[in-house]
């Protein structure tokens, strides 16, 4: 039955073969995909429909059009992070969202241009350096997961600019951490292209097309040139060549019948892709099912804690005091938000004094401190015993770019750990141990510093961000690095939002903007094979960028090069050596 094109296909037509109209609504699109996709307020599912649209652009526009694709990026990733209701301006400075926009476009245009120019390399038919559809394939998620890893460790925003999938796809970060979430995200994009491409040339397809590839002959008598192999390449390139009739009726019944078979082997390309897409859906479903099981069958019984919040610098030292004496009978630990006290490094020491005689024979408490040490701070958390003792004194290491980056003294100490004894105030137990980290704010965005607590169970972590955006955005970072770890986190945020995050990153509890609370947390924790083998598995990735590399015929022949030389230098060896022998 011959293949029958819907009645929309000619409107399609109209748009993709116009040179200029069809790009621009590419960019546009990609704009506004980039813009509801990622940053603060972002949505899950345009994510992998903005990496197809970016990667269906790698092949079919041309050069001319990069520099453009790279401003809509910049505007789309300073728009993503604009937060006209923060407290400050940092992330409503079009200086500052501009700049961001640049670093986190880096990582996104690049493998594109390098996608780009390896298609260009592959375009000529007749050319000896073809490559393989696997290679093709592979180019683009080996470049974008490779570029994004170099983002995340050299960025000084950390993981800040990555693209967060939904909880599901986030399982991911258990076994390989961010990078296998991106290696995901371009592989399914990689597959969308491709659906993408199939339409494409289903649009481009002309009804008296006089062959399945080669030179088409369209009703205007315009030549579109395209490439044969339509599964190795597909150029974008066509234009006006003058009127040329090739009829004849046998010439037609072969058309017709190159027609039909060019249609059913897209269909065929996009039955397939459909199904291999829908098999990962299930993979990842079963994967998301496991995950959300309980980590514990029976868990054991819960631990009080309390935050204690305020709005800073209204507030002075004895507010928290007050508050952690209110709260000590109610809460086993008590946490305060990140620099919650402001004093000079001279009053420290009668500050901690205090803390502990407000602690003594009831509560441990996690005490936070802007010092100031001259003309800059330092932000530290000290965690004290019901015994009046400091099980450790942590000083942020990670000071958020622009806004501490020239204040606050960073710290030098891997996050600490300490096992403490807690136990249920309303209940008559016995306590019990669990392993205690902090980490401050900006801190947890640095997914292989985080990786040194992962043996603890509770993650304390203080912070005191600007706005309710922003802070949503952060948790979704956090329950990121809570699966990759398979720790709990109770995060205590004095402007933004509250939350409990489990092991496998669901949310249990969710407080935006919350007064001093007090609140059972059931402390659950697992190992993870991230968390043992860390970002190493990332080598498998650059191992398969080395195969691509090596299946092009420039690699192959500089390789070849290589090798005849050293055979031509081990010949001089063996000659040289053999020569007095000859000579006797």
């Amino acid at each position: 039955m011959p293949f029958s094109f819907p009645p929309w296909r000619h409107f399609i037509m109209k748009i993709v073969q116009r040179e200029a109209s069809f790009p621009t609504f590419l960019i546009l699109l990609i704009y506004v995909f980039t813009t509801f996709a990622t940053g603060l307020s972002s949505t899950p599912v345009l994510i992998y429909l903005l990496v197809g649209v970016l990667r269906f652009t790698a092949e079919h526009l041309t050069w001319v059009w990069q520099g453009p694709l790279a401003i809509g990026l910049v505007f789309g990733s300073a728009s993503a992070y604009w937060d006209p209701m923060s407290g400050r301006e940092i992330m409503s400075r079009p200086s500052i969202l501009f700049s961001i926009g640049t670093l986190f476009t880096f990582p996104t245009i690049l493998p594109l241009l390098v996608t780009k120019a390896a298609l260009v390399h592959n375009t000529n038919l007749q050319s000896p350096n073809r490559i393989s559809t696997l290679t093709k394939h592979s180019i683009f998620p080996v470049t974008w997961t490779c570029s994004r890893f170099i983002l995340y460790r050299a960025s000084p925003f950390g993981t800040w600019g990555s693209w967060i999938p939904s909880l599901l796809v986030s399982q991911l970060a258990a076994i390989g951490g961010i990078w296998l979430i991106d290696l995901w995200i371009s592989l399914v994009g990689e597959g969308f292209a491709h659906v993408l491409g199939i339409l494409y040339d289903w649009a481009r397809l002309d009804d008296g097309a006089k062959s399945r590839g080669g030179v088409q002959v369209t009703a205007s008598n315009e030549l579109l040139i395209e490439g044969i192999d339509r599964e190795n390449s597909r150029l974008t390139l066509f234009g006006e060549v003058g009127a040329s009739e090739h009829s004849s009726p046998a010439v037609d019944a072969a058309n017709a019948s190159a027609s039909d078979a060019h249609a059913s082997s897209h269909r065929q390309k996009l039955m397939f892709s459909i199904g291999i897409f829908l098999t990962s859906v299930m993979m990842l479903t079963v994967l998301g099912i496991h995950s959300n099981v309980p980590t514990q069958a029976n868990p054991s019984s819960s631990i009080p804690m309390a935050c204690i919040t305020g709005i800073a610098p209204t507030l002075d030292l004895d507010y928290y005091l007050l508050e952690t004496d209110r709260l000590r009978s109610l809460a086993s630990i008590i946490v305060w938000h990140e620099g919650a006290v402001t004093l000079p490094s001279s009053q420290y020491p009668q500050a901690i004094d205090r803390v502990k005689q407000v602690a003594k024979n009831k509560v441990h408490v996690l005490a936070t401190f802007i010092i100031n040490e001259g003309t800059r701070q330092r932000n530290r958390a000290t965690f004290i015993d019901p015994n009046g003792d400091i099980l450790f004194e942590y000083d942020k290491v990670h000071p958020v770019p622009i806004q501490e980056s020239f204040s606050v003294i960073p710290g030098e100490t891997l996050p600490p750990i300490a096992e403490i004894e807690v136990k249920d105030h309303h209940k008559d137990s016995h306590g019990r141990h669990i392993d205690i980290s902090v980490a401050l704010c900006h801190d947890a965005d640095y997914p292989n510093y985080i990786r040194h607590i992962s043996r603890s169970t509770i993650l304390l972590y203080p912070t005191s961000l600007w706005s309710p955006s922003i802070s949503d955005y952060h948790i979704r970072l956090n329950t990121l690095r809570a699966i990759e770890n398979g720790l709990t986190i109770f995060r205590c945020d004095n402007h933004g939002t509250s939350a409990i995050i489990a092991p496998n990153g669901n949310i249990l509890e969710y407080r935006q903007a919350q007064p001093p609370f007090v609140t059972n947390v059931f402390p659950q924790s697992h190992a993870t094979f991230y968390a043992a083998v860390g970002d190493y598995g990332l080598l498998l990735v650059v191992g398969w960028g080395i195969w691509v590399l090596t299946r092009f015929k420039i690699v192959k022949d500089f390789g070849q090069k290589v090798k005849d030389r050293l055979r031509r230098k081990q010949r001089v060896i063996v000659t040289e050596d053999l020569q007095p022998l000859l000579l006797q």
